[in-house]
């Protein structure tokens, strides 16, 4: 690729020499191969080449010159988005072939099982009247786009709670759930068609972390809430650092 062609040198030479000189490079590390070749005067080592195998395939020595600084810079660039464009076709064809992120956790849910919240909310301190009107919460509508989804949990009458998150993976504000002054943050960390996860935060007071989880099953008829809870203090052990908590629910398609 970069031999020349010398005065005399059959032409056939002149290609099998190039042809070589190209396999090599394209076994290299690039960045193995890059850093290798920096320094002027020094014989190219490459990772997966026998130098001694090339010296004796031409008779002895290397190319009288070896293709320059800003040459090798352009090649490894070009080499390097390719292989970046390649990735990203391969990330888009397994998108593809796996179906839009959410989708199968799109729809109207109705609870039919409930587990451990009543006690999660006891460690946030809250009152039975709170605690009673949570269960009251059962139904959730799942709303996707191919860039967000929305969260609704309703409840009777016009209550309802409304959230928004970005498959990007960018950190939005809503209101506490609790319904306590503040906001708390959240994000989604994973998404696939037929599962979310997401990180949520709030600061005090009745700080703590939570970890969601929505996931449908086989089916597609049922879908799993999981939350993973730890509060910074827990209300029920006299404000002491609370520990890792686990409660969900169970949801049926309408």
């Amino acid at each position: 690729c970069y031999a020349r062609v010398r005065t005399g040198d059959h032409p056939h030479e002149a290609m099998q020499r190039s042809r070589l000189i190209l396999a090599c490079l394209l076994a290299l590390p690039l960045a193995h191969a890059h850093s290798s070749f920096m320094g002027r005067g020094r014989s190219p080592q490459a990772a997966f080449c026998n130098v001694d195998a090339m010296a004796a395939m031409r008779g002895g020595g290397f190319l009288p010159s070896w293709p320059s600084e800003s040459d090798r810079n352009q090649m490894f660039s070009g080499m390097k988005n390719k292989l970046s464009q390649m990735k990203a076709s391969l990330d888009g064809m397994t998108e593809s072939s796996a179906g839009p992120k959410a989708s199968k956790l799109a729809g109207k849910w109705t609870k039919v099982k409930e587990v451990n919240q009543d006690e999660a909310m006891l460690q946030l301190g809250l009152n039975v009247v709170f605690r009673k009107a949570a269960i009251l919460l059962s139904r959730i509508e799942i709303r996707t786009s191919p860039t967000s989804m929305d969260i609704i949990t309703k409840g009777p009458l016009l209550v309802s709670i409304k959230e928004h998150y970005d498959f990007t993976g960018e950190t939005v504000l809503h209101s506490r759930r609790d319904k306590r002054w503040g906001k708390h943050t959240g994000k989604i960390v994973s998404a696939t068609e037929g599962k979310v996860e997401l990180d949520i935060k709030w600061d005090d007071p009745h700080g703590g972390v939570l970890k969601e989880t929505f996931e449908v099953d086989k089916s597609g008829n049922e879908l799993t809430h999981t939350s993973v809870i730890k509060v910074n203090q827990d209300a029920t052990k006299g404000n002491k650092p609370g520990e890792w908590m686990t409660y969900y629910s169970v949801y049926k398609r309408e």
